[in-house]
């Protein structure tokens, strides 16, 4: 009886022993598989304070730092890229206008970037109001339309902060 209970437990053991070594493997290759595709996405800026009407430049930087090359949508404003920009008191500042179309995927070896620059003053395809004195946040947004294979569909951009100042102050 003694034995029988102690082969029972041996094999309760093996089984257990697979079951935490195969989810061990599950993630290991879950992790290698999650750093496979990844971007750095930045957004940044020549500097933080304006005066009404002044170019506010920024530029923001997609690189991919994952371990295979990746099929990516290019920097169109607009079409895949945006801006949240929200005022003081928290309010997004809407946008005006957009772009539509199809681009074709662009192949963004392992550390290649890609990178545009727009300055937020102009009248483009796509317009924000930022005629007001205040400090505003701001960061950018893509959405990857060529990157449902990957798993890498949307992402969002370091947000900065910047104040825009009237001339007579």
């Amino acid at each position: 009886m003694m034995s029988k209970k102690l082969i029972f437990l041996g094999i309760c053991g093996v089984v257990l022993l697979i079951i935490i070594s195969s989810l061990c493997f599950l993630k290991q290759e879950k992790g290698i598989e999650e750093d496979r595709y990844k971007f750095e996405f930045t957004l940044s800026m020549d500097k933080t304070e304006f005066l009404v009407g002044e170019p506010i430049n920024v530029t923001i930087v997609l690189t991919n730092v994952g371990k295979s090359p990746i099929n990516v949508t290019p920097l169109i404003l607009g079409y895949d890229v945006g801006f949240e920009i929200k005022n003081s008191t928290n309010e997004k500042i809407p946008s005006v206008g957009d772009i539509y179309g199809h681009w074709e995927p662009v192949r963004l070896n392992v550390t290649e970037s890609l990178s545009l620059t727009h300055d937020l003053s102009k009248h483009y395809w796509v317009t924000y109001n930022l005629t007001q004195p205040d400090t505003y946040s701001i960061k950018a947004i893509y959405h990857n339309y060529h990157g449902e294979e990957y798993n890498v569909t949307r992402l969002e951009s370091n947000t900065l902060s910047f104040t825009i100042t009237s001339s007579e102050e």
